[in-house]
């Protein structure tokens, strides 16, 4: 039996909408369409591991779903309205354990703010945290479980909770995720609380200090970078490259750091939204199938690149996510 995922994050609605392209400051253009959705990078990363681990949706019968042997719990905060109600809802159809999301009476639930361009697929977005700004590192130690397990974290709740709930989880016994987006640097303690260190290149050069042009540019920068946080104390370093693929570096299996790269995959984008959380909740997956501490990550993370592919071919955040029946094997 695989071992749990328990997602430390945020939980939003998504208001999306696309254009042809962004407007200018102070102009008025008509969009092309508008629509609700259930987002958050914690919940869509849950969302992600549920669907991707065969976790099957409540509308699915039996034989159009195979059955899951990883728990997925989703550990935040909803405020006392319509949205978290819906929020709280949603999860439940996903097969998602939600019984450490507390509801914050007199608090609104997060919201999101989404401009995609229908051109290119790019997005651009705009948080309101609400009640996730309410989540705790009482509510981490209490919402986590005993048994050794995966624990993911990102940056759209409190960043101390964030801190201190990653060495709670460490000390626990967890094998430990962060996706640290909103990117924001992260004081040296933190990293060797850090098994899988999840970025994107504007993150990794947030957390670097060294700049995006940079990593893009020359491409002996993507070591050195993965090596700083190595130091530090992470065990694996994954940086998403969007269209042209992913490079990492790991500590397992040996005395000295490897690192190697796989290319993109050449696909249409139609909307990146919940391409890092697809890729995220797909590594988490594949990690919660191997013993903890195994360097075998290659195979998640080509696991996870293809997923990705796939959502961003898709538009909207959960909505996009795509089930383990729909990602061929490899």
């Amino acid at each position: 039996m695989s071992r749990p995922i328990e997602v430390i994050g945020s939980l939003n609605i998504d208001l999306v909408t696309t254009t042809s392209r962004v407007p200018n400051a102070g102009e008025t253009i008509q969009a092309s369409s508008f629509f609700t959705g259930f987002g958050g990078k914690g919940a869509n990363q849950a969302v992600a591991a549920a669907r991707l681990s065969g976790k099957q949706h409540e509308n699915e019968s039996s034989s159009e779903s195979a059955a899951s042997t990883t728990n997925v719990r989703m550990v935040g905060a909803v405020g006392s309205d319509q949205f978290g109600e819906d929020a709280l809802a949603a999860l439940k159809r996903e097969g998602i354990d939600s019984a450490a999301v507390k509801v914050m009476q007199e608090q609104k639930t997060g919201s999101t703010v989404i401009i995609v361009e229908e051109s290119s697929g790019e997005n651009r977005i705009l948080f309101t945290p609400g009640a996730n700004f309410a989540v705790t590192s009482e509510d981490v130690g209490n919402g986590i479980g005993k048994e050794a397990g995966i624990a993911v974290f990102q940056l759209e709740i409190p960043f101390n909770t964030v801190v201190e709930g990653l060495r709670i989880a460490k000390e626990g016994g967890k094998e430990t995720i962060l996706n640290p987006a909103p990117a924001e640097a992260l004081p040296y303690h933190v990293y060797k609380h850090i098994d899988h260190l999840i970025v994107n290149e504007t993150e990794a050069s947030v957390l670097s200090g060294v700049s995006e042009d940079r990593l893009q540019s020359d491409a002996s920068m993507l070591d050195r970078v993965a090596r700083q946080f190595v130091d530090k104390g992470v065990r694996n370093v994954i940086v998403t490259l969007g269209s042209k693929g992913v490079y990492w570096m790991t500590t397992s299996g040996s005395s000295e750091p490897s690192s190697s790269s796989i290319p993109g995959r050449s696909v249409k984008a139609v909307d990146t939204t919940a391409a890092g959380d697809t890729f995220l909740g797909a590594y988490a997956v594949a990690l919660a199938e191997l013993p903890h501490g195994s360097g075998d990550i290659k195979a998640a993370v080509e696991r996870a690149n293809l997923a990705a592919s796939i959502t961003v071919q898709r538009q909207g955040a959960q909505a996009s996510i795509p089930h383990k029946s729909e990602v061929p094997d490899q």
